[in-house]
């Protein structure tokens, strides 16, 4: 709802920006709720209101504002599907040989899917689309296709808190050209709403920090030391875990396949950045890093995996169904969910640090069945 009020918003010529910032009143539309204005308990009404995205949205997704909203979700969720359908063809590449390893493999992702894909649902968030986009990004990549990798990251950067930090391993790889097309195109991008709307193009880009930062919460983990850093509290963990996620990059720039490199950013995702469950779909593709990895591992170890992982995953994927179909009440339990969650989290954090410590202990992974056939 929110991507297609702001399209049409823009259409008459109007900044959404403006409307959540309590700047104009707009006859159709209101500014989304913020809970520095409005409170803690503000609620989030969607269906009228808007708020804000990066502006080189508005040239990708333009043609929202064309179409009745009811044919925007099926279209968009046609998009999300073909998405979904490449990542699947994604892992159909990389699965391992052996069949007792294939299972375990595809276990493990069903269980990943199974823990985002509710929420991925109920939100009709871009988060299936970009997991399609990043796979198809990797696959550039791994074909020196370089300008191709740099338009595919400036569509993926929509949602720059999810792939931003692909700059690491992208200038340790020195793929300049890569990071120099996507830069291009975002910056040429927001030349066009800059002209719609008659409004600085640098302005337009401070706009993007300003409509997030009222939904960005800290982590329970992280919020004793907000009280000592004050408003700058969240730029301080983005900045030291950008700067873990610049370290692992370095660890991991020798290794190969080449792709594997590129793991750094989605092992610090879910800590780094506003990250909630719809979105982590992103980390679908980049998963197989570790995946594959376990799969030369004993079964013990990924059965292990499976065994605390799972149930972690049902619950999260049904907590969303209750909330969502059934109405069900979650005051005063969100601590059982968010309990549940730093579980998942610290688990996939073990998978992942494993993975990056024999990845860089041996120089590669484990071959894939095209490379053994190779």
């Amino acid at each position: 709802n929110l991507r297609w009020n702001e399209m049409t918003c823009m259409h008459r010529g109007v900044n959404p920006f403006r409307i959540w910032n309590r700047e104009i009143q707009d006859p159709e539309f209101h500014g989304l709720a913020r809970r520095d204005l409005d409170g803690p308990d503000a609620v989030l009404d969607f269906d009228r209101s808007v708020n804000g995205y990066p502006p080189w949205h508005a040239v990708f997704f333009w043609w929202y504002g064309w179409l009745p909203y009811g044919h925007v979700v099926a279209v968009f969720f046609m998009l999300t599907g073909m998405a979904l359908c490449g990542v699947l063809q994604f892992f159909l590449r990389h699965q391992p040989d052996e069949w007792s390893a294939r299972a375990l493999y595809w276990s493990a992702l069903a269980s990943l899917f199974l823990e985002h894909v509710m929420s991925l649902v109920v939100s009709g968030n871009y988060g299936g689309l970009i997991a399609g986009l990043l796979a198809m990004f990797l696959c550039a990549v791994r074909a020196r296709r370089h300008v191709v990798a740099g338009l595919l990251w400036a569509v993926m950067m929509i949602k720059s808190q999810l792939v931003l930090l692909l700059f690491w391993p992208l200038l340790f790889q020195r793929r300049y050209v890569t990071i120099g097309v996507a830069a291009a195109t975002c910056l040429a991008a927001t030349f066009v709403p800059a002209c719609l709307l008659h409004e600085s193009p640098v302005e337009l880009i401070r706009q993007i920090v300003v409509q997030g930062m009222p939904y960005v919460l800290s982590p329970e983990w992280w919020k004793p030391l907000d009280g000592l850093l004050g408003v700058f509290s969240n730029f301080v963990r983005m900045g030291v875990f950008s700067a873990v996620c610049a370290g692992i990059a370095w660890k991991m720039r020798n290794v190969k396949p080449e792709m594997f490199r590129y793991a750094a950013p989605f092992i610090v995702l879910p800590v780094a950045f506003y990250c909630p469950g719809y979105d982590l779909v992103v980390a679908w593709p980049a998963a197989f890093l570790a995946l594959v990895w376990l799969c030369g591992l004993p079964a013990r170890r990924l059965g292990l995996f499976l065994l605390c992982w799972t149930p972690c995953a049902v619950f999260k994927s049904a907590w969303w169904a209750a909330r969502r179909f059934y109405g069900f009440n979650a005051a005063g339990l969100g601590w059982i969910y968010s309990a549940v969650d730093l579980a998942s989290l610290l688990v996939c954090a073990a998978v992942f640090a494993g993975a990056v410590k024999a990845l860089v202990r041996n120089g590669r992974a484990p071959a894939t069945e095209q490379e053994v056939a190779a």
